[in-house]
């Protein structure tokens, strides 16, 4: 599976096993000591923080490179694509999900 990013990033904040205040704490400072990429994952139980903390930063979505990872327990069929939606509405990700790209990876829309 492959993600297709137009910027590369030298450098991503890790954000388990982080939550609430602490979570967005440590995201505002990673902001302003310059990380650009942030990465979370369903099975952190993090994700909303993680969106609501990058959302409140001010930067714009263009400057960001956002990170998840699906849980195990939807690696099925009938869940993946569900879950992945999930998250990144808790991320404030728009656009939805989109499978394909000629090579079996899933492409992520930019917010706008």
């Amino acid at each position: 599976m492959s993600v297709y990013f137009e910027k590369s990033y030298q450098r991503g904040f890790g954000t388990y096993p982080l939550k609430g205040e602490p979570l967005k704490a440590a995201v505002r400072e990673a902001i302003t000591v310059g990380y650009r990429a942030f990465d979370t994952a369903q099975m952190y139980g993090n994700e909303a923080e993680t969106g609501e903390a990058l959302a409140e930063s001010g930067l714009a979505r263009d400057e960001l490179c956002i990170t998840t990872k699906v849980h195990p327990d939807n690696y099925s069929e009938e869940a993946f694509l569900p879950s992945v939606e999930a998250s990144l509405k808790a991320l404030r990700e728009s656009g939805g999900a989109k499978t394909g790209h000629g090579s079996g990876g899933i492409v992520l829309p930019r917010a706008e």
